[in-house]
């Protein structure tokens, strides 16, 4: 890849799943079971996209991930991304993460991932390092080029301040700020390349003092949206 493309790392997308919006150049590599992908972007045009950015000042980032296919069953990765800021100085992301989904029958898959941001600058309060973490049980799925397909899977999430910038994720859920909770999502194909997607989370809470998440507003959150394939 070269110029602008989306990056996605780890199994749920959750660290990272943008939709475009990086700028620069990508390789990739598959040998047999394993493959490998790494980069360097300039990651100031995502940062500034759509939410307050966590990773706001991180500038030009390199990343590395690998996957390894053990059988039919299982396969895994680990994956890095540091920055090199904008002025030199900063270090807003310094991330080592890794995941694993397991097929445990033709319809069932269980999806994991974790993730640690060890930079000196995203330090919680009590000077540990901020992580991310999401486990989900997944049941069928949508397939865009199979009409009436569908697909639901039930996730728990841990994202603590500083783990993730929510222009970077590729979550359908918020995750700035420091989150924990539940999160339910069904699918359906309604035409070819056409998906429908309804989110519904629950038990959203702070994750460093576990109040709810919108404070006096409450911790449901509910997203109905509609894709479209090209």
């Amino acid at each position: 890849k070269l110029g602008r493309y989306s990056l996605n790392l780890g199994q749920t997308t959750y660290f990272a799943g943008s939709a475009g919006m990086f700028d620069g150049a990508e390789l990739s590599y598959t040998s047999g079971k394993m493959s490998m992908l790494g980069g360097y972007a300039d990651s100031n045009a995502v940062n500034q996209a759509y939410t307050s950015s966590t990773f706001k000042d991180a500038g030009n980032i390199y990343y590395a991930d690998m996957h390894y296919k053990f059988d039919d069953k299982v396969k895994a990765n680990v994956f890095y991304v540091k920055n090199q800021s904008n002025d030199g100085v900063e270090a807003l992301v310094k991330v080592m993460g890794f995941g694993a989904t397991w097929q445990i029958s033709n319809d069932w898959k269980f999806v994991g991932d974790y993730w640690k941001n060890s930079a000196d600058d995203a330090k919680l309060a009590d000077g540990a390092s901020p992580k991310g973490q999401v486990y989900r049980i997944a049941y069928k799925g949508a397939k865009a080029a199979v009409p009436g397909s569908w697909g639901a899977h039930l996730e728990y999430l841990k994202i603590e301040d500083g783990a993730v910038d929510g222009n970077w994720s590729g979550a359908a859920v918020p995750v700035t700020d420091g989150v924990k909770g539940w999160a339910f999502q069904y699918s359906n194909t309604l035409s070819k390349n056409v998906v429908a997607d309804v989110i519904y989370a629950f038990n959203l809470k702070n994750a460093a003092t576990g109040d709810d998440y919108y404070g006096g507003k409450g911790n449901k959150y509910t997203r109905f949206q509609i894709n479209y394939m090209f």
